[in-house]
This record gives C-alpha cells, structure tokens and sequence, in this order.
C-alpha cells in the first residue's frame, strides 16, 4: 500500500537538503530495524551509497565510478536459478550465444585488458585463467610461465594435450610470400663460443631416450 504518492502530469520530485558535510538520504527497514536499507547522498564528497542488510554494497563517487564493497555478480534473467561462485569478486552468468562480456578499448595506446598480480605472494598466482569446456584452457602465472591445457606449466610455454597422426599438438600457419618466409625462430642472443641451442625430441628428456636438432656457435658472426 502506497502511503505517499507524489504526482503530476510533468516531471516529479522529492528533494531532501541537508548540510554541505552532512548524508541525506531514504532509510528502508522493518520491526527489527529502521534502516538495514540505505540510499544515501553525502554532501561532503558528492558521492552516492546504497547500503543492503546493513552493510554499504555501492557507492558512486563524483566522477561516477563505482565501487563495490564485496562479491559483484550480474545476472541475466535467463541465468536466474544459476548460483554465482561464492569467492568470486567479480561474476557474470549469462546465457548468451555471441559476447557475455567484451572491453574494448578505441584508443591508440593503453590496455583493452590489464590484469595486474604483481603484488602476490605466490608465484603460482593466476593472473589470467580462461577455462575451456573440455577443462583445460588458458592459464598464465605469476612467475611468467603460460600453460595450454595445464595449469602448472613448467616452462615459460607449455602446451598439453593429445595431438596425433595427423592432428598435431601444435600448428603454425604463415601466409607470408617472400624469398625467404620464417615460420619460427629460436634464437639465443647470451651464446659463447662452444654453447649450443638446441630443439630436443623424444619420450622424456634423457640423452638415453631423445634426439635434438642443434646450432653450435663456433664464436664468430659466420658460423
């Protein structure tokens, strides 16, 4: 039931004043206490707040960025019944067939995406962790190492998977057309005279049970 309603037939409004450093706001409550709900302006540093169970879950600061106190999960009616991961700061479920999220960025120089772990503890930290269907995926650490298919690489790239007769585990594509056209390189800019670079093959890496493909640098430019 309505006890205040404020009509017309043009634009309407209820204006609350209050000092330059004092809230104004609406309190929403109940038997058990008058204000577990909360919108809030406050006058001192132009920012709005919007507290639930009596606790600040937003607030919107004067340039109009927002601030989450806690978890932030968003919902599409579609995904309604989906249980958001209780741990996770940031969540969005969706149901949709084309993008579920997308950051774009318009300028020439920045950043579309920039996650930033420098501050952890661990060197296993995940800064980036994309999950695949099949429960691999894309996952990049802390330490620098980025693993496909795994989640503890062991190396600065490591892919795993299945691979097989005629579908290989990696697949490099060039469409370049020139004299001569690189499909990768493996260069070793710290290499003494005597030192080697090598690709190593076999079923473990053991001298007794692989082969390599190698370059030994003799010390000069023409070797």
């Amino acid at each position: 039931n309505n006890h205040l309603v404020v009509e017309s037939s043009s634009h309407s409004y209820i204006g609350i004043g209050g000092g330059t450093s004092s809230d104004v706001g609406i309190h929403f409550g109940d038997s058990g206490g008058i204000n577990p709900g909360r919108i809030a302006y406050k006058n001192s540093d132009n920012s709005m707040r919007f507290n639930t169970n009596a606790t600040e879950a937003l607030a919107l600061d004067s340039s109009q960025n927002a601030t989450f106190a806690s978890n932030f999960h968003t919902l599409e009616r579609a995904a309604v019944g989906t249980t958001p991961h209780a741990t996770i700061k940031l969540d969005v479920l969706s149901t949709a067939t084309d993008w579920t999220a997308r950051i774009k960025n318009y300028t020439n120089s920045g950043y579309g995406l920039a996650v930033d772990c420098s501050g952890a503890a661990s060197s296993t930290t995940y800064a980036l962790a994309a999950y695949s269907a099949a429960g691999g995926g894309l996952f990049v650490r802390n330490d620098n190492n980025v693993g496909i298919g795994t989640t503890s690489p062991g190396a600065n790239l490591e892919i795993s998977g299945v691979g097989g007769d005629g579908s290989p585990l990696l697949k490099l594509t060039g469409s370049a057309s020139a004299t001569f056209n690189w499909i990768s390189s493996s260069l070793h800019s710290n290499l003494t005279s005597g030192e080697s670079n090598i690709h190593l093959f076999g079923q473990h890496a053991s001298t007794k049970n692989s082969g390599y493909i190698g370059y030994t640098h003799s010390g000069t430019s023409g070797d």
